[in-house]
């Protein structure tokens, strides 16, 4: 996340004040580091926040003179590592040596810069501060009472330290977004970076369910399933317009997006099935009918071999609602079948098991021999 806005700002304090709210051992923050730091330092950066106060302390990072930090970094943030090897004087002259760093990691930064390096700039959500004249009234209010003593009690933030720890050690952390599929076709698909930018919202999503994870659903495998209140969330960002001097356009009113939500598992029905197969020939086991829910998009068999072996295999949609399966054995013995669809929604539905017996086909002519 890369926090702008003009001197002054309040830019460098609202990442310091969010920081607050984080055990020390979540981030590692810096006010500058050497081209090198993020690979010899040897302190671990898994799922840890990296914080660099002054975006500039990145580099020049222009189109043809890259900076190496600026590199690392993204690498963290979009391969979740780095990988990097040099060379060093040993005794038995220059040999190579390989380091690595895990992650994945997080970074936080702030710019007075209208934007950064395209590359950077598509790998982080940007914040801006506000700089109307009510805002900035608000703060020398608060100022003044600070002055005057009048400040207050700081906040109790151990439950905030308890909540990020018990996130780390104990909560759920995989979440699931129902509506995501619907998210993806309403975008407007003619920007590339959509393609990174995507993921973001979806992120963000997640973020906030996982947040909210004791009031949320879980499903069958036990995720968290984020609601549309978790969107809303995501969602509730501003748009401005910004030219290439950094000149910004009044707040505009955040968009509406009415979604139709689908959480309706389609309905398949097997309305004809055979129990007995040949080896070696493609055989119609199972056919039925699709009802209910929204557009199937995908109907998948997992066929359990006699021996022991399992694989999967599509099954084909004469039309819209209805399937059929063909089965070729290669083994004699019992197939066990579980036929599974899934919507466009992503809800699925899986028929109960059924069985074919496969088996090999005695030759039935009599052959007498000749006789001279």
């Amino acid at each position: 996340m890369v926090v702008k806005g003009p001197s002054s700002g309040g830019k460098s304090y609202t990442a310091e004040t969010v920081l607050k709210t984080l055990p020390q051992d979540a981030y590692l923050d810096f006010t500058s580091m050497s081209d090198h730091a993020l690979i010899y330092d040897d302190r671990p950066v898994v799922h840890k926040v990296i914080v660099l106060y002054e975006a500039s302390g990145l580099g020049a990072d222009r189109q043809g003179e890259p900076s190496l930090l600026a590199c690392l970094v993204r690498s963290l943030l979009s391969e979740g590592r780095i990988k990097h090897t040099t060379v060093e004087k040993t005794s038995e002259g220059m040999r190579p040596r390989h380091l690595e760093r895990q992650g994945p990691t997080g970074m936080i930064t702030t710019t007075t810069w209208a934007s950064l390096h395209p590359e950077n700039e598509t790998r982080m959500l940007s914040v801006t501060v506000r700089d109307d004249a009510s805002h900035t009234a608000d703060i020398l209010a608060i100022l003044g009472d600070r002055a005057a003593g009048l400040h207050g009690v700081p906040p109790d933030l151990t439950p905030w330290h308890a909540l990020q720890t018990w996130l780390e050690t104990a909560g759920c952390r995989q979440v699931v977004i129902p509506f995501a599929p619907i998210l993806a076709r309403l975008c407007d698909a003619r920007a590339v970076r959509l393609r990174r930018d995507m993921n973001k919202v979806f992120t963000l999503v997640r973020t906030h369910a996982m947040l909210h994870q004791q009031t949320r659903e879980r499903d069958d495998q036990g995720r968290i399933v984020a609601t549309l209140a978790d969107y809303a969330a995501a969602h509730s960002l501003v748009l401005y317009g910004l030219d290439s001097v950094g000149n910004r356009t009044p707040l505009a009113q955040a968009l509406d997006l009415a979604l139709h939500v689908d959480t309706v598992a389609p309905l398949v029905s097997m309305t004809r099935s055979e129990d007995r197969a040949r080896v070696g020939v493609s055989t119609p086991v199972a056919e039925g009918t699709i009802r209910e829910g929204g557009l199937v998009t995908q109907i998948l068999a997992t066929v359990e071999t006699p021996t022991g072996r399992s694989y999967v295999e599509h099954v084909s949609m004469p039309t819209p609602e209805s399937w059929a399966y063909q089965l070729t054995p290669y083994h004699s013995g019992v197939y066990t079948l579980r036929i599974r669809a899934t919507d466009r929604a992503g809800n699925s539905h899986t028929i109960a098991a059924f069985q074919v017996l496969a088996h090999m086909e005695l030759d039935r002519n009599v052959y007498l021999p000749l006789m001279w």
